[in-house]
This record gives C-alpha cells, structure tokens and sequence, in this order.
C-alpha cells in the first residue's frame, strides 16, 4: 500500500484464530512493525463474545512482546455504521480507550479510527486508515536514522525476496549469497568488512526484513509475509478461504503428513516435493512444530505435530491420563503471571521445545493446545495453562515419593523440580520481558482429584488448595543452556540453579484440607 511522501506499508492480516498466534512473538517486536487492532462497533457493549475486551487483550499481548516505539499501535472501531447510538456505547468505548493507554505507555494518543463500510462512505474509510499509516510511520521513523548503505542493504534484499517468489523459490538466504550479492548493488565496504554486514543484518532483522535466529543457520525473508502465508494452508477459516488448505481429516490431533504438506505447498513453489521437506525443517528449527518420531518410537516417518493445531483440553478430558488410579504422591509447583496475562502462543512453543524430552515421554493422544501429560516411569507430570488464571503449573504424581525422583547421579532431584526449571529457562528465554510469580501447590491428593479419584468437574483445572508462595530467585546468568546441559534428559546440574525457597513467614496449613504442607520427599533422619 502506496503512502504520502513516497513510503510504503506491506499489508498483513493475521487474523484472530489462535493457532496464528504461536508465531506473534516472533514477529510482532518487530521496529518497523505498526499493529492495527480492530473492535467491532458492537463489541464494546458485551461482556462476553470472542471480540469482547479485543482492545485490552492485544494491548496485553504487544506489551508482553516488548516496548513499543511511540504511534506504532493503531486502534481502530470498525463497522461504525451498526454502532449502536447513545452515551452508554461512547463511556464503554472510552472505557476500553483507556485501559489500553495504561497498559501500552506508548500507545499514541490520537483518537481511534472509525471505519465506516457503507457503500457511500467506505472510499473516505480508505482515505482516513492511508493518512493514518502514513502518520504513524512518520511518527515512529522520525528520530530514526540509519546509514544509507544500511537501507541500501534493505532494498536488496527486498529485491530478492521478489526474485525468489516470482521464481517459486524457497524465501531463504544464506550470508554467503547476501555478501555475493553486495557488490552489484554498489555495497563494497559492506563487502569487505564482516562488522559492517553483521550490522547490516541486525538492521534488516530490526525492520523486519529477515529473520536471523540461530537456529535457522540462514537469512529467512520476509518472514512476516511467509509466516502468514503458510500458516493460511493449516488453518481453516470457513467464511473466507485465500488460499489452498488442508482438509480437516488431514490434520488428526495436530498431526499433519507430509504428502498433505506437499499438496497444499504445490502452488507455491516450483519444486515442491524437493522444497517442503526444507520449509518443514525451517519450521521446526523455529518450533513451531515437530516430527513426531522425535516424540515416540511408533510415528510414522514424514509425520509433523503442530502444537498450534491440537484441540484444547476438554473438561474430564485429561482424567483419562491424569492422574494414574494407583497415585498417592503430588507435588505441585505454579507460574502465575505477574501482569495478569499469558500469550497465548506461549504453551504450544513449550511443547515444541518439549521435544527435547525422551522419545516416549510425550505421545499426541496425551496433547492439548493447553495441557499436556508427560510421562517419566511411574511419575506422571501434568502441565497445564489457564488463560483466565495467567498461570502455567506443573503437577506430578506417583505411586510413592520415591517415584518422583528422576535423574542420575548428580542430577537426581525431584520430576518437578527438573520440569520447572525448564519451563522457567524457556520462559526466560522466549518471553524475557514477563515476569511470574512462583508457588508450591499442595501436596495433598484431595487438593488435586475429586473424591472419585478423577480429575473433577473442570477437568485438569481442578485444584483446590492454597499456593506457598516462593522467593522470587535471583536470575543466574552463567552461560546455561538446558539443551547443551541435559536438563531435558534429567542429569547435570541444572536443577540446582535458582533453587525454589518458600518466602518467609507462610502459613504452611492448607485451608482446603486443613493439613500441614510438607513439600520435601525424603524426611530428614
């Protein structure tokens, strides 16, 4: 879309179904990225609905990303020609206006746009959303300068990524390719100096031009438009379809087959038998989904789970897994955010990263979009996110507490003390700028299951009991990663790192069961 003064905006619509959302956090922090959040006119007045509260929610869900740069976030109110009339829709609407400048600090001030979609005035809408854009790209690119061979650099690679699309090619660059690249576009220092063309990168990937994570070994372009773009063929939208999908028999509990993939991909480049197995590569380096014979010795070869696509967990739906009839021994440990707000594409990205576990100890049939039951022997580890809580628990369970301890020499601790301090070090890795809290739950059974042994009337989200709070650690910032260390695998020394310590002064008697809370496993001689 063409802007005043010569500039230009890629269009992106990144719709509001869920499974989109995996992928918000690797693309939305983007310092060129202006995000559009648009509330039906009528949604103002509701309470419940799915676009109820749509303004406060993706405020939330920007701020978790990072700061904003002043005037990137736009709000709009669309249909304005339904809006209901009188003062109660205008306080609901100021209401909502509000709460989002206290949560974005950032958020511009201007008043909201109202996108009028009658015949005779959607042609002044599109004049009204241009001069908008326009606007807020001078805004966040007025104190902004940049060397001219960085935008030069941008331009290439812009230029690129059009070669390689009209080409049907896959939308990847290696640095070497870039730097052959730089002498024909006039970038001979850039050529020459390797500091100058890894800043040069850093700039691209500021602006949203690539993406340059490690774990890709390659420049990815476009990766807002390719992200879109592919995740339009998995995710069904009834009303309006864009794109060639996958049926819905061809994804089973988020297992998609890589014929399926093919078929879908065909249109989009030129060899796409020889070119998906590399798109799916691409995509799980990024974890956004896994072979499944990474998760257990009987999946078929050319099988991919996409975390994003699995259903969520229904009510007693887990009782079927969780816990074991023979289970006396529970132990709990609770993440709650401390902003009131978790996103939601954070728990499907743990389970990717879950992958790292022993081949069994994850199977599908034991998967939500929300819940999962990881399986350690006799110990059983339920993880489970509840939006409306904001937290993220970790719950295991065992015939004994002896059972509960896995792990070899040095590294043998408890089940949950292992999953916790992954879950945490992902956390901090992937979501830096949220902040939790951390509790014990209770160990009592009857906190946890109701009488009948299940998992109660909510399903997994049955627990009853208090929370202990713990010290907020303190951050060890040694070089430690939970892969390279072996934490996945329960050995090394990782368990140890930021111990969990309960704060002082905590009551120790659970309300719910009128017990003492013991949390240790082996009593002291």
């Amino acid at each position: 879309l063409s802007l005043g003064g010569g500039g230009e905006v890629a269009l992106v619509d990144f719709a509001g179904q869920v499974e989109y959302l995996v992928s918000h956090q690797l693309l939305l922090s983007s310092a060129r990225t202006l995000c559009a959040v648009l509330q039906p006119a009528g949604s103002f007045t509701e309470t419940t609905g799915r676009h109820a509260g749509g303004w406060s929610y993706w405020a939330k869900f920007l701020r978790a990303l990072g700061d904003r740069r002043r005037g990137s976030l736009l709000l709009a109110i669309s249909q304005t020609d339904g809006a209901p009339d009188g003062a109660q829709w205008d306080d609901a609407v100021a209401r909502e206006l509000g709460a989002v400048r206290r949560e974005v600090p950032g958020a511009d001030g201007a008043a909201p746009l109202r996108l009028d979609y009658h015949p005779q005035r959607i042609r002044a809408t599109t004049a009204s959303v241009r001069h908008a854009l326009t606007a807020a790209a001078d805004v966040v690119a007025r104190d902004w300068w940049v060397p001219a061979s960085y935008e030069g650099l941008s331009a290439l690679v812009r230029r690129l990524d059009v070669h390689k699309r009209s080409a049907r090619e896959l939308p990847m660059l290696s640095l070497d390719d870039l730097r052959a690249e730089l002498p024909g576009a006039g970038l001979h220092r850039m050529h020459e100096c390797p500091l100058q063309l890894r800043r040069g990168v850093e700039y691209l990937e500021a602006v949203g031009d690539v993406m340059a994570d490690d774990r890709l070994g390659c420049l990815l372009l476009d990766p807002i438009g390719w992200f879109a773009g592919f995740l339009a063929h998995f995710i069904r939208d009834d009303d309006v379809v864009t794109s060639v999908q996958l049926e819905r028999t061809c994804v089973r509990r988020g297992v998609v087959g890589i014929e399926d993939v093919v078929a879908a991909l065909s249109r989009d480049y030129s060899r796409p038998r020889e070119q998906v197995p590399a798109v799916m590569s691409l995509v799980c380096r990024l974890e956004l989904c896994v072979p499944c014979p990474e998760l257990h010795a009987d999946a078929a070869d050319g099988t991919y789970l996409f975390p994003c696509l699995l259903p969520p967990a229904p009510p007693g739906d887990v009782a079927h897994h969780w816990p074991p009839p023979d289970s006396t021994a529970f132990r709990g440990h609770r993440l709650r955010a401390t902003r009131g707000f978790v996103p939601p594409g954070l728990f499907p990205g743990l389970l990717a990263r879950c992958r790292h576990l022993r081949i069994g100890t994850l199977a599908p049939r034991r998967l939500w979009r929300d819940a999962a039951v990881l399986s350690f022997g006799a110990a059983v580890v339920l993880l489970r996110a509840d939006a409306d809580l904001a937290t993220l628990d970790v719950v295991a369970c065992a015939p004994s507490a002896e059972a509960l301890f896995v792990g070899g020499a040095k590294g043998q601790a408890s089940v949950v003390t292992w999953v916790a301090h992954v879950v945490r070090r992902y956390l901090r890795d992937g979501y830096p700028l949220l902040a939790f809290d951390e509790a014990f739950l209770c160990p009592t059974a009857g906190c946890h299951v109701d009488d009948g042994g299940g998992a109660g009337a909510r399903g997994c989200r049955s627990y009853r009991g208090d929370e202990f709070p713990l010290v907020r650690p303190v951050v060890d910032r040694r070089g430690h990663c939970c892969v390279a260390d072996g934490c996945w695998a329960q050995v090394g020394l990782g368990h140890r790192m930021e111990p969990a310590v309960l704060a002082d002064g905590i009551r120790r008697m659970c309300s719910n069961c009128q017990r003492y809370a013991q949390f240790v496993l082996r009593s002291p001689c």
